[in-house]
């Protein structure tokens, strides 16, 4: 029920005013509110959770994620983009993700494209993860009709290094 301009600022003051440990107080934010704020709060509540408070998501489910969805329309496929999976270009939490959508989706029977792939090495954790398409700079592109046939036959040399 606050601004997310000076969120952090404001509970450390109200941390402070009472002596609450940090640790021992929990944010709670619908998805909506997530949704519909400001590009600020992110960074807000980043700070607010670096100081030791605990951020919960209420309503899980309910709002603009993948469950609320599945709720009201049925889905075949989902894409991720891994640069859209993590901040400041942490791929191991972006991996970390797509593992947990990849087991999500999949109890659902939908099937996971992933995209941002861009090394070797992230194709063959992305590949490991268990999807089974995708794409990215890393993949092999501009190809003739022949060499098309000839990898599509020999799958080898789109998911090996």
């Amino acid at each position: 029920q606050v601004s997310p301009d000076g969120l952090a600022d404001a509970v450390t003051g109200a941390l402070d005013a009472t002596g609450l440990p940090a640790s021992r107080l929990v944010l709670s934010f619908t998805e909506e509110t997530l949704v519909t704020s400001s590009a600020a709060l992110v960074p807000e509540l980043e700070e607010v959770r670096a100081r030791g408070v605990r951020l919960c998501l209420d309503n899980y489910g309910m709002g603009q994620s993948i469950f609320g969805l599945m709720a009201r329309i049925s889905l075949d496929t989902v894409r991720a983009d891994l640069a859209a999976l993590s901040v400041r270009d942490d791929t191991d939490g972006a991996l970390r993700i797509l593992d947990a959508i990849v087991q999500v989706t999949g109890s659902f029977g939908l099937t996971v494209i992933a995209g941002g792939i861009g090394s070797n090495e992230v194709r063959d954790a992305v590949v490991a993860a268990g999807v089974t398409l995708l794409h990215g700079r890393a993949l092999p592109h501009d190809m003739d009709r022949a060499a098309l046939a000839a990898a599509l036959a020999d799958r080898a040399p789109l998911l090996s290094t």
